[in-house]
């Protein structure tokens, strides 16, 4: 028969398995953005290293260049490059167009 810290150690194994679980699952859920409508302060939040400047920088050349035609296409922003993009790929939505409010008949 196992000792009883057997049981404790991997008792203590599951709930830190099933905390990070929780946390990815939750990030995945809460972290998603769309590139062509958010603000400064929703790509702040959402995306792993984009700040204020990113930010601001990120909206500057949508509204300059036009909407983004792929989540990719955020790299052709000064300051975005392919790390900062695969870290964050998984959060990232290019809608190619505004989604149109839903009909109230």
């Amino acid at each position: 028969m196992p000792p009883d810290c057997f049981f404790n150690t991997q008792e203590q194994h599951m709930r830190q398995l099933a905390l990070m679980i929780g946390l990815f699952s939750g990030a995945a859920l809460a972290g998603a953005v769309d590139i062509n409508s958010a603000d400064e302060g929703a790509l702040a939040e959402a995306l792993s290293g984009v700040g204020p400047a990113l930010a601001r920088r990120i909206v500057e050349f949508r509204e300059r260049e036009g909407r983004f035609p792929t989540p990719d296409s955020i790299q052709l922003v000064p300051g975005v490059g392919i790390k900062l993009y695969q870290r964050n790929r998984d959060f990232i939505q290019a809608h190619p167009k505004e989604q149109p409010a839903p009909r109230q008949d």
